[in-house]
């Protein structure tokens, strides 16, 4: 009877576990959708400039919520993904980016929604969960791209 009380007890213990890391994933990949659906564009929208892209996109992306301020980053999901994977290892906390890559610095500097753009490259700052990026942090280092 003690060795099935022991077994009974692993089994929870281990459910337990299991349990936990999948709400852990299933979170942070909830968190992930977030992030891509509020800072990711890509391939880039086409738009006649900077500041038209700015205004299309920031119409299509605030859910009834005034944001006033918004990098949209214009990258494939491997390379986003790379930022927060480690020899291999997907880690967590803030990284850096390693190559430079193109975003869209959206503004609106007179609170009248007429948005601003510049379209940048650069090296910038994420927080990531379980190898999955799920929040930017703001711009390192950038250079305007002329188009």
């Amino acid at each position: 009877m003690h060795q099935a009380m022991v077994s009974k007890s692993s089994y929870q213990a281990w459910f337990f576990l299991v349990f936990t890391w999948m709400v852990a994933s299933v979170e942070a990949a909830a968190d992930y959708e977030t992030f891509l659906i509020e800072n990711v564009d890509f391939p880039r929208t086409q738009a006649r400039n900077d500041d038209v892209y700015c205004r299309l996109i920031m119409s299509k992306r605030c859910f009834g919520y005034r944001v006033v301020h918004n990098y949209i980053v214009h990258a494939p999901e491997d390379q986003l993904r790379a930022i927060c994977t480690v020899n291999n290892q997907t880690v967590s906390g803030y990284r850096k980016n390693t190559t430079p890559l193109p975003v869209t610095n959206c503004y609106d500097a007179n609170g009248d929604l007429a948005f601003t753009g510049d379209y940048l490259t650069g090296i910038f700052e994420v927080r990531c969960k379980d190898g999955f990026p799920i929040e930017f942090n703001g711009f390192r280092r950038y250079i305007p791209i002329k188009g």
